[in-house]
């Protein structure tokens, strides 16, 4: 399993960095050939990855975890892109949705499911730069 990385242009990506303070601006879960993620008005979907414009870190996990991890994003995608989960990050009095996502929360759900992340840390305090440096620290590696 792959997590990935990048950092965009363009106005949500300037929103993003702005308010997280970081160079991320969106992430991902790659298993096999195929990138799972969430984006603003398309959701959680899936698509074939292409390695170009991602920093990767590679997450060693059994074969029936990453089954897991797996079955988690086929059954989330094609659900709808957690706006007031994102606004939290402005507004911390938001609640976020429990059947909509945006990136590094979908990201962070799925590392719950390998057994990475606790189940008790906050999904979403995760943004794509501080989910980078939470993984990062034990399993980095720059492509």
């Amino acid at each position: 399993m792959k997590l990935v990385f990048n950092y965009s242009g363009g106005f949500y990506a300037y929103l993003i960095r702005f308010f997280t303070k970081g160079l991320y601006t969106h992430c991902g879960v790659v298993i096999g050939d195929t990138l799972y993620q969430a984006q603003i008005f398309k959701g959680a979907y899936k698509k074939e990855w292409r390695p170009e414009m991602w920093d990767v870190i590679y997450v060693d996990i059994p074969e029936e975890k990453e089954k897991k991890v797996k079955k988690f994003l086929d059954k989330e995608v094609g659900s709808g892109y957690d706006w007031v989960g994102i606004l939290h990050f402005i507004f911390k009095f938001l609640k976020p949705s429990r059947k909509r996502w945006f990136c590094s929360e979908l990201c962070a759900k799925a590392l719950v499911e390998a057994g990475i992340l606790n189940k008790k840390e906050s999904l979403i305090y995760f943004s794509p730069e501080s989910l980078f440096r939470r993984i990062s620290k034990k399993y980095y590696n720059k492509t």
